[in-house]
């Protein structure tokens, strides 16, 4: 699946809890949560995309977390709307949000007699207390106590409204050299001069694979403008490496070496 991370390896753990710089990416900031998962459907996990003004609960995003600690904390949150960039937006919080700009996370659950004792926390929003204005990038920020710098996740998520049509079209690799374990993701978007008025200036595309941002393309410059069209079609840098996490092979004869089997 193609939506709208392989990090580094850490060496230090103590140094990677122990920065509370807020980062605007998915991140925890704290050794004792885990299990952060940010989704419209936690069953499936899928991409954190909602649609804008919908009054239904599929279109709220449910967050949710361990506490290894075990015990009852205060945790609260906040929205903040980004740029294309991934920077704060200059856009008046009261331009995106409507309610509160500062929420608690109310509901929690206790682990009953685990070997590792735990505390489960769940949030969905939109919800009553706040409501999203406008479309675009935000990052979700969850922090402890009263101390809104005291930060212990981040979570990015997109908020979209149907302003254009986008034709995709993945396939494998124009270049043979890569057809064989390479995809490639072409595509158009048609858009009308009563929605947009300036294409190249508003519209940023930028292309996921299956919801990961550490090998996110973007920068993307259409290859070709025709008709209210903007045409994405290149051979490399819109490329990925497919993914597989099954391995098939014959293993019907250990006597013999059968297909994919080496010696």
């Amino acid at each position: 699946m193609f939506a709208f991370f392989s990090s580094a390896a850490i060496a230090d753990t103590t140094d990677y809890y122990g920065d509370k710089t807020l980062r605007y990416e998915d991140r925890v900031y704290v050794k004792n949560i885990q299990s952060v998962q940010l989704s419209p459907d936690p069953a499936v996990m899928a991409p954190a995309i909602i649609r804008l003004g919908s009054a239904g609960t599929e279109d709220q995003l449910i967050l949710s977390f361990d506490d290894l600690d075990g015990d009852v904390k205060t945790y609260a949150y906040t929205l903040i709307h980004c740029s294309a960039k991934w920077e704060p937006s200059n856009i008046l919080v009261s331009e995106y949000l409507d309610g509160f700009a500062d929420n608690p996370v109310q509901d929690y659950r206790l682990s009953r007699n685990p070997i590792q004792r735990y505390t489960h926390y769940t949030l969905a929003f939109p919800n009553q207390q706040v409501k999203l204005l406008r479309s675009g990038n935000y990052l979700l920020k969850v922090y402890a106590g009263n101390n809104s710098d005291d930060v212990v996740i981040t979570r990015r998520f997109l908020v979209y409204e149907e302003k254009v049509d986008l034709q995709v079209r993945v396939h494998a690799a124009t270049i043979v050299a890569d057809r064989n374990f390479k995809q490639e993701v072409d595509f158009t978007i048609r858009y009308s001069t009563g929605e947009i008025t300036n294409p190249f200036a508003e519209i940023t595309p930028v292309i996921l694979q299956n919801g990961r941002w550490d090998n996110a393309v973007s920068g993307l410059k259409p290859q070709f403008l025709k008709d209210q069209e903007l045409i994405y079609d290149y051979e490399d840098v819109n490329v990925f490496r497919g993914g597989n996490e099954f391995r098939w092979f014959d293993t019907r004869s250990l006597r013999l070496q059968t297909e994919r089997v080496g010696e």
